[in-house]
């Protein structure tokens, strides 16, 4: 709220506005009350209107989404935020009933903040440094006579050796010059922030719900940005104004959305999905008045930051699938479009990718974000005189987006990652330090940065039963108030990722249920797999293999594994190391050998354990499972299975294979499928949850573990500098 400070205390309240979290003045800041979203908003409400009699209607305007309020709503929510700051209806303190009127706030408010002990300590050496800056100046105050007499004698001396002290200084003047330009190069190329990170978090949307890809008008006045309702599935546009975050909600309902970009001054462009249209590029007026979107052009898959805007024409990218069976199946296509004129295709490229995540434009290159693999990230340009396609940097973790940050800089962020700041040129990167929530989606105005923040974002690990009805059930395996997820089952020992103490860790539980923390990383990791290897836990963080010693939790770097810079996937099958790897264009599929390492097949995307002597592939063209027969280090095909998975739909965590057989999640259907080893056949399967799980384990026998969501909220946010 721009007229509050982010933290104000009310009463005997500590209040932080951003966050809507309550602790008691007398308290640890640890004891707070977060109050839910519509509370969050109330209170906000109230403290910025304080003294003034709100009316129920005014409440309902301003606080609730439109049509969703009632005045049995205002007086229940009233009431559950009078319980929560403990006032009392009869003699109140904080909430006065005004008697056919509505409701007024009565507590003063006034700013506040929270001293954590290293800003204490910060605070404690700048009060010395003050204090002894203010006795040198005392020393030398005029009317204290001895100090004169010293300064007058030390200045005779200095007349005696006023070249000596010429010399110094120029020497001294010499090294600052020198050290300055150092530091400057230097600055080109190490990775240590030299950027600070906005020291204020300002929230502009409180809605109940989700919401995404914030963009501001011409004006700078109002932000538009998508709206998903708790629950929902649905998406919509939302216009609020920023000085009186007064929300307006655009009727329309999409499936799904882009990024929206500005055509005019009154108009966006965007891509959306409709129950009717599987992919269709809209243009939608928002001034002076707002009217139904138009179509433009149809395509046939949406990209989340896939258009933009050139010279007279709209640039997107879109998917397509090839007849040509001897290449990958899959194209990128760049396409143009002119108001009232056809859309034209300007190139094709092989679709080796991943995923192409976002893409942006200066003068006459594109800048496209690829994820090369599940682990890894390519910075690609299209040179549009030429539509030639150039390799320009490789990052060893997943990024989503990007934007500018200036002509040669870009703003990188990725959900649960530090913001980073990458100057393609001086080939150098600057991370802007640790945040306390996730930021995703960001992108840089004139002295801030607008991004998406992710409020109690968690995953749980769940145990999967059958019933006697032959339905399944589920029992809470790992539970905690922040992420579980990745698990590796030796039989034994149950290895899995947890954030519970800070960071991302590696836990481990034996077969009684005790549980250890065998890790102690100080900063968040990129973990992308865990797995066994001979009885030895191994884990994949920042790309690289490391082997895990069960005793201590240390980390050894494996001898032999992938290049991280194109990994794919690992599996240890038959006390052989095997892994996928993307090489010049090629997905193949490696196995470590003592010698080293030997290719054993090509167009693998993805690979696991079969039954006896044998692999199950994932064929990179085309999706489809394949058997491997591997005898004396050598790969032979022996089956192809009437099995397709899309490995840029399906992560490599939703789907496994076990004793039983083959068992993988299907996107777009909403369904479990499993192809059994014993009669050869598919199933479909109702899954049974509401919500879709991120990852699917075996048991041995079958689906035996899911990690599952919570419902979780976003919000549009300012990082802005307090000074």
């Amino acid at each position: 709220m721009s007229e509050l400070e982010p933290v104000v205390r009310i009463g005997e309240w500590q209040y932080q506005v951003i966050y809507g979290q309550l602790s008691q003045i007398d308290q640890p800041t640890d004891a707070m009350i977060r109050l839910e979203p519509l509370l969050h908003s109330l209170l906000n409400y109230f403290l910025l209107q304080p003294n003034v009699v709100l009316t129920k209607d005014m409440l309902l305007d301003n606080v609730w989404p439109a049509d969703a309020g009632s005045d049995a709503a205002v007086m229940r929510a009233v009431g559950a935020l009078r319980k929560v700051l403990g006032d009392d209806v009869r003699a109140p303190r904080y909430i006065a009933t005004i008697p056919k009127k509505g409701y007024r706030w009565l507590a003063e408010i006034s700013p506040s903040s929270l001293i954590s002990i290293a800003q204490q300590s910060a605070l404690s050496e700048q009060n010395v440094a003050l204090h002894l800056a203010d006795t040198a100046k005392a020393n030398l105050a005029p009317g204290n006579t001895a100090n004169s007499t010293e300064i007058s004698s030390y200045s005779k001396r200095q007349t005696d050796h006023v070249w000596s002290w010429r010399f110094v200084i120029i020497s001294t003047l010499v090294l600052l010059v020198g050290s300055a330009g150092f530091a400057f190069i230097l600055s080109l190329y190490t990775t240590q922030p030299l950027l600070k990170l906005p020291d204020t978090i300002t929230p502009i949307s409180a809605l109940n719900g989700q919401e995404y890809w914030p963009i501001l008008n011409t004006e700078q006045t109002q932000v538009i940005y998508q709206h998903r309702q708790l629950g929902e599935t649905s998406l919509g546009w939302v216009q609020q104004d920023l000085q009186s975050r007064r929300a307006h909600f655009l009727p329309q309902q999409y499936l799904a959305l882009s990024a929206a970009q500005w055509l005019d001054n009154q108009h966006i462009v965007f891509s959306g999905q409709t129950n009717q249209l599987a992919c269709a590029i809209f243009q939608q007026q928002l001034y002076p008045k707002v009217a139904d979107a138009e179509l433009l052009w149809r395509c046939n898959q949406l990209q989340a930051q896939g258009l933009i805007k050139w010279q007279q024409q709209w640039l997107w990218l879109d998917t397509l699938e090839s007849n040509d069976a001897d290449n990958n199946n899959k194209r990128l296509e760049l396409w143009s479009g002119q108001q009232q004129q056809p859309a034209q295709r300007l190139a094709s490229y092989a679709f080796i990718w991943h995923s192409v995540s976002a893409m942006l434009i200066q003068q006459d290159t594109l800048y496209l974000l690829a994820h090369e693999t599940a682990n890894n990230t390519v910075l690609l340009t299209v040179d549009l005189n030429t539509t030639t396609l150039s390799l320009l940097q490789r990052f060893n973790r997943k990024i989503n987006d990007m934007a500018w940050w200036d002509d040669t800089t870009l703003l990188l962020s990725s959900f649960n990652q530090n913001l980073i700041v990458y100057d393609f040129k001086a080939k150098s990167e600057q991370d802007l330090g640790p945040l306390t929530r996730p930021l995703a989606q960001a992108s840089r105005y004139p002295g801030q940065v607008l991004a998406t923040q992710y409020l109690n974002y968690t995953s749980d690990i769940y145990q999967v039963a059958l019933a006697k009805d032959s339905t399944r059930q589920l029992t809470p395996w790992q539970m905690s108030n922040r992420s579980e997820y990745l698990l590796a089952d030796n039989g034994e020992m149950q290895a899995y990722i947890s954030e519970r103490s800070g960071v991302s860790q590696v836990w481990l539980q034996n077969l009684s249920g005790q549980s250890i923390q065998l890790t102690n990383f100080t900063r968040q990791q990129p973990i992308q797999q865990l797995f066994w290897h001979k009885q030895q836990l191994m884990l994949v963080v920042d790309s690289q293999l490391n082997a895990i010693d069960i005793a201590t939790g240390e980390l050894t770097l494996a001898k032999q594994q992938a290049n991280s810079q194109s990994l794919g996937r690992y599996a240890s099958c038959q006390q052989q190391l095997v892994w996928t790897a993307l090489t010049d264009g090629d997905w193949q599929l490696f196995m470590a050998t003592e010698q080293g390492t030997q290719a054993l097949y090509s167009d693998v995307a993805d690979v696991r354990c079969g039954r006896e002597q044998q692999l199950i592939i994932q064929h990179a063209a085309t999706g489809q499972l394949s058997v491997l027969a591997l005898k004396n280090q050598q790969a032979q095909l022996i089956q192809s299975l009437p099995i397709t998975i899309d490995w840029r739909q399906v992560t490599s965590e939703q789907w496994f294979v076990d004793e039983s057989g083959i068992y993988w999640l299907n996107p777009n259907k909403q369904i479990l499928q499993s192809f059994l080893w014993q009669d050869q056949q598919m199933r479909d399967h109702t899954w049974f949850q509401p919500a879709w799980p991120l990852a699917i384990y075996s048991n041995g026998n079958g689906l035996g573990y899911i990690v599952q969501p919570r419902p979780f909220d976003t919000d549009i946010v300012w990082l802005q500098h307090r000074r």
